[in-house]
């Protein structure tokens, strides 16, 4: 059982995602800055107005193209 007053979602964040390959700013977290980011298939980007990553997705957006 996990203790709601020491756990958040930065934590499961860190300790499932970013703590296994140690930044995040490494290819399996962040993709746009995968090499040969030109050779993925057709993708499809959806974010909404208001989307805290909504920047980041246009950035990807426009590396894609």
């Amino acid at each position: 059982m996990v203790n709601s007053s020491s756990f958040s979602s930065d934590t499961l964040a860190w300790g499932s995602y970013f703590g296994t390959v140690g930044s995040i700013d490494h290819p399996l977290i962040a993709v746009i800055n995968a090499p040969g980011i030109e050779r993925l298939p057709e993708t499809l980007v959806i974010s909404g107005e208001f989307d805290p990553l909504r920047l980041s997705n246009e950035k990807l957006v426009d590396r894609l193209r």
